[in-house]
């Protein structure tokens, strides 16, 4: 292999290497307005159909003047600002035989909702066990798709106590609720509302660079920063940076990257030589005996 086969190689690793952090997540948005070592960044609603359900997949990655990547660590954090209040379509079937009742809601996006409301139109006094789920994951076999649902919470649906259900804030586009009727006739729903608050990261860049926020990769998992167990000395004011529009992550592979023997006359050169080292070296060990 010549010198400039080898080169190829040596950089195609090279470029592997620092194109695998960016690229292992299928999104990302320039950040702009960097003048401070701490800044805020507002999370678009756009971005939670593309992110994992936890948040687990969000980075902020960096490409530097000498194109090394660096990480910039973050907090996520919820702010009190309402980002949806919807009212949802609902599907409902009465299961006499189970003595249940099966709500089927959609929302219009998928969005971190934490808070959850049934109106019911009965004017009588009721008292009803409630499993809350959202759509978690599908699959597609032979027979068509099928759909798995996650818990997340339970609660008592009454007539005293009409509060929102409260839950940990999921990102989520599909619930199915599940009313235990017992004995009971089921009740008549009006309909049913959802409310989620708006989420931000108070990110700290420690070297300068050209910064993207980047989101989409299921496999990964949630990041653990230093800064978590520091949080008493975040500023309390900070400027709240832009995002530029989504760009899909796409790397180009290196091309004409040569194989370490490209000729089969070369292995069996080198394995020759092998041979004949070893045998030369062999008849001198005998002959010093």
């Amino acid at each position: 292999m010549g010198t400039k086969a080898k080169l190829t190689f040596l950089f195609a690793m090279l470029y592997i290497s620092a194109s695998a952090q960016i690229g292992s997540y299928a999104y990302k948005r320039e950040i702009s307005g960097i003048k401070d070592s701490w800044h805020k960044v507002v999370l678009p609603v756009e971005i939670f159909e593309k992110i994992s359900a936890d948040f687990s997949d969000i980075r902020i990655y960096g490409i530097t003047a000498q194109n090394d990547t660096v990480e910039a660590p973050y907090i996520l954090q919820t702010t009190s600002e309402k980002l949806i209040s919807e009212k949802l379509k609902t599907g409902i079937i009465n299961n006499p035989k189970n003595k249940k009742t099966f709500i089927d809601a959609d929302l219009t996006k998928a969005a971190p909702i934490s808070q959850l409301r049934i109106y019911v139109k009965d004017k009588y006094d009721y008292y009803r066990h409630v499993t809350v789920e959202y759509l978690s994951d599908s699959v597609k076999t032979h027979k068509g798709w099928k759909y798995n649902y996650t818990e997340l919470t339970t609660a008592a649906l009454n007539s005293i106590d009409k509060d929102d259900i409260l839950f940990n804030s999921t990102i989520l586009k599909k619930l199915r609720i599940i009313i235990e009727n017992n004995d009971n006739e089921p009740l008549n729903i009006d309909s049913i509302t959802v409310k989620g608050y708006e989420y931000e990261l108070i990110i700290r860049f420690n070297t300068p660079a050209a910064y993207y926020l980047t989101y989409g990769n299921k496999s990964a998992s949630a990041p653990v920063y230093d800064i978590s167990n520091f949080t008493s000395k975040i500023p309390e004011n900070m400027t709240t940076l832009t995002l530029g529009e989504e760009q899909m992550v796409a790397i180009e592979a290196p091309q004409n990257v040569s194989p370490l023997f490209q000729n089969k006359l070369w292995l069996w050169v080198v394995m020759s030589v092998i041979i004949l080292v070893l045998g030369v070296f062999s008849y001198r060990m005998i002959a010093k005996r």
